[in-house]
């Protein structure tokens, strides 16, 4: 589990890092929304990532035939051994969910008056600060119950204009999506960073979104909107879409201001480029962690013939599947993929195999191999 946490999330952090530098040299000529359009690639790279390591060719060990005799074996009972680091993880990631079940839990109980303002649906509270949008299938649209007093009617026509992008482009399901990947990786500071970049390419997006084919009028008004929102203080709630602090507002003001011309073609060659690059890292470190030849096997312990199946003369062979340290060269998620016993032995044959394969040690490759296979068989003596 561990092994392929860490084998995604360097795949991640290299696709962010390319992100970075596609936003930094080239987001004068592509614009925020294509750089907003590459951030929804990340989520399928790791599934693309995934997908292709669960399917990669498992490596076939030659078969491993364990014959037992009756008299020199007892089963033994072994309890699972659950890396240190795995439980550290699961815990970081059930704290963070726990804290975003609570959130959405809120969103949930909040309470207000429900108006129209043309075609969107407004909650109107006193415990929202600044605008923002809440719900993906049903967005609604939340304002402080102070809102006639601090936008007028065009500052509010602009602030629905800018909710109603975030509510079409479904922007709130892909703040869960990166809140999902923010979770699953979060011993990774570049996810948190990458969160946060993300978060403000979604609203410097909306904003080009908003302002695309405005009268030159428009971004000053739109900018003074921003700052009648920025005075409040910033949305502590991750699954809305809200205008961000004060930092985040700087920002989108140099954006209106420097907005420039975007070039088409200049967007297609740095997708071609990134689909490119993305996928072939994701490909090469999917399927390049199987071995090129049969690992060496230094420790081989075999496997204790199960009590009641001895007691009652049965037999099995027994196939295995797991993944070696790259390290340590020591097996690690193993799972029975086949065993031929009866249904009421099978139990038994699983745990001793798997209790065998757990002692084993190989020769370290530097590189984790995946879907490495052995046969066990328990045969007795005649």
């Amino acid at each position: 589990m561990i092994e392929t946490l860490h084998l995604t999330h360097w795949l991640a952090s290299g696709f962010l890092l390319l992100i970075w530098c596609v936003e930094h040299f080239a987001q004068r000529w592509t614009g925020y929304r294509f750089v907003y359009r590459l951030y929804a690639l990340l989520p399928l790279l790791v599934l693309f990532t995934l997908l292709i390591q669960a399917n990669a060719p498992a490596l076939q060990i030659p078969e491993v035939m364990a014959s037992l005799s009756v008299a020199n074996t007892v089963p033994a009972a072994v309890a699972r051994h659950i890396n240190a680091l795995q439980w550290v993880w699961f815990a970081g990631a059930v704290i963070l969910l726990a804290g975003l079940t609570r959130q959405w839990f809120g969103l949930r109980r909040l309470s207000g008056q429900r108006i129209h303002l043309g075609s969107a649906e407004a909650l109107i509270s006193k415990h929202v600060a600044s605008p923002c949008l809440k719900g993906v299938f049903r967005p609604v649209i939340l304002l402080p119950d102070n809102y006639r007093d601090k936008f007028s009617a065009g500052e509010l026509a602009l602030i629905i204009e800018h909710e109603q992008v975030h509510a079409r482009r479904m922007d709130n399901l892909w703040n869960i999506v990166a809140l999902g990947l923010r979770t699953l990786f979060w011993f990774n500071p570049l996810m948190w960073l990458g969160y946060h970049r993300f978060r403000l390419a979604q609203e410097l997006s909306c904003d080009e979104t908003v302002l695309a084919d405005q009268p030159a009028h428009v971004p000053l008004a739109y900018a003074r909107t921003l700052l009648a929102a920025s005075v409040f203080p910033k949305t502590q709630q991750p699954l809305c879409s809200h205008y961000g602090d004060k930092k985040m507002m700087l920002k989108r003001m140099h954006c209106i201001k420097s907005a420039g011309l975007v070039s088409r073609g200049v967007q297609w060659l740095l997708l071609c480029a990134v689909l490119t690059v993305s996928g072939s890292l994701g490909a090469i470190a999917a399927t390049g962690t199987t071995a090129d030849q049969d690992p060496v096997r230094t420790i081989k312990v075999p496997p204790k013939y199960p009590r009641s199946a001895m007691e009652a003369h049965e037999e099995a062979d027994v196939i295995v599947k797991f993944n070696i340290g790259a390290s340590d060269g020591r097996p690690f998620e193993i799972r029975v993929v086949e065993n031929t016993a009866k249904a009421d032995f099978q139990v038994g044959f699983n745990q001793a195999a798997i209790d065998a394969v757990r002692q084993w040690q190989y020769e370290p490759q530097g590189r984790v191999l995946y879907g490495v296979k052995a046969k066990l068989g328990f045969k007795l003596q005649k």
